[in-house]
């Protein structure tokens, strides 16, 4: 039977796991906007919803980083500088994927609208790198879940 720690553990993974991935979705359709606002300027309402996604997209990331340093108050004192500088180097891949998401996002509009290998290019250059902090951030907050489990 799992105790309360391992139950608040688990559900600070499965937090840190939905914030990180709302931030990739919510920074790629910031992305998506602002390229819609950069190749086709000439509609109204683009601007008002480019400003909008980048708003939720720092709501989130203040999301992230508070259940982040919330961490720190879960786990005992002797434990809570050291779990603070782990959950610094979460944070930073968290913003990572994020800038990699936004840039994927805003590469696929110039692809769209330009074509030619340049945009293509970058386009694939910018999902690799979204798909590697992926895969980094994924594998950083289970390490952190496991150094954390009592055993």
């Amino acid at each position: 039977m799992a105790t309360a720690e391992e139950r608040l553990l688990e559900e600070f993974v499965s937090q840190l796991k939905s914030s990180a991935w709302s931030i990739l979705l919510v920074s790629s359709c910031s992305g998506l906007w602002l390229g819609k606002v950069i190749w086709r300027p000439h509609e109204d309402f683009d601007t008002f919803g480019a400003l909008l996604w980048g708003a939720i997209v720092i709501l989130w990331l203040v999301r992230c980083r508070s259940t982040l340093v919330g961490l720190a108050y879960r786990v005992p004192l002797e434990q809570a500088d050291a779990t603070r500088t782990k959950t610094r180097g979460i944070f930073v891949r968290v913003l990572a994927a994020a800038f990699a998401s936004f840039c994927l996002s805003l590469c696929a509009g110039a692809w769209k609208q330009f074509g030619g290998f340049l945009p293509i290019a970058a386009t694939w250059l910018f999902l690799t790198l979204l798909l590697l902090s992926v895969f980094l951030v994924n594998r950083r907050i289970v390490r952190l879940a496991r150094e954390l489990s009592p055993d």
